[in-house]
This record gives C-alpha cells, sequence and structure tokens, in this order.
C-alpha cells in the first residue's frame, strides 16, 4: 500500500538432486541431520523438484520429492561404502532438469572426475565434518557444517 516492493522470503521454484550418503560410517543421528537440512530446502522455495538420491557405494534408492509429507517416512537404505561417481552416472543417465546437486556427506567419498560431471551441474558438498580433506571432492563448492554443531561441551 505505500508503493514499496520487497523480496519474497521463498524463491520462486528450484530443480534440484540431493545425494545422501547412507554408507556405514554416517550415523542415525547424522542421518537424521541430513533429512533436516532435505527440510530445509523445502522451506526455502515455493515449489521444489528434488530427487533424493539414497547411495553408499551404489545408488541404493531414488524418491522424487514434492513436499514435506514426502520426506516424513523416506527410509534411508545402505550402509556400506562411500563412492559419489554412481550418484553422477545415474543423473547423467536419468536427469536432464536439475541444475544443482547437493551432497549431504561425511565426505569420505570417492568422487567422479570432473569431465565426467554434466557441465550444466553445479555440485554443493555439505560436509558434517572439518576431517575430509577437500581433495576428496575436488570440483564444485564445500561446505563444512559440523554433525556436532548442536552440541555444548559443559
Amino acid at each position: 500500500h505505500r508503493g514499496i516492493h520487497l523480496p519474497s522470503e521463498k524463491r520462486e521454484a528450484i530443480d534440484i538432486c540431493v545425494a545422501v550418503d547412507t554408507s556405514g560410517s554416517v550415523s542415525d543421528q547424522e542421518l537424521g541431520e541430513f533429512l533436516s537440512e532435505m527440510y530445509g530446502m523445502l522451506d526455502g522455495f515455493s515449489q521444489v523438484n528434488m530427487k533424493v538420491i539414497q547411495h553408499d557405494a551404489k545408488v541404493q534408492r531414488v524418491d522424487e520429492i514434492d513436499d514435506r509429507s514426502d520426506l516424513e517416512n523416506l527410509g534411508f537404505k545402505g550402509r556400506g561404502g562411500t563412492n559419489h561417481v554412481p550418484v553422477f552416472d545415474w543423473i547423467n543417465e536419468n536427469d536432464n532438469d536439475s541444475r544443482v546437486l547437493v551432497a549431504l556427506t561425511d565426505g569420505f567419498t570417492t568422487a567422479p572426475d570432473q569431465k565426467d560431471v554434466p557441465s550444466n551441474l553445479n555440485t554443493i558438498w555439505l560436509v558434517n565434518n572439518y576431517e575430509a580433506a577437500d581433495d576428496r571432492m575436488p570440483f564444485g563448492k564445500i561446505i563444512r557444517q559440523p554433525s556436532n554443531f548442536l552440541e555444548q561441551d559443559d
């Protein structure tokens, strides 16, 4: 009414892939934190077309997520080793729409050569520790958010 236009808190829409590391080195607590991150992604946009790719050393399961209710009963499958190469292979073969991959991981992984990553895919590695070496994730943006960020020392 005052002629002032303010941006919305929510962005318009996004097509996104989320690779969830379900390997044996990721605890149930960490998987819960990964789930919280996915809820946050859904809440940040008015429309989200999310593909959740659960993987350990291979792709275990892929789910299409449109809203919070789709995440409520999402069970995690895996618990083997960790390898992100199959994730990028799956995207190359099955997904031409997503422009962003968010990899929720402990970072103790094998990544593909950058030449095997779609050139239009921006990769964000959300790593829950400071121990995993950056060279394990040789492309994209690495964001470190330690798993125990909610814990406080007495």
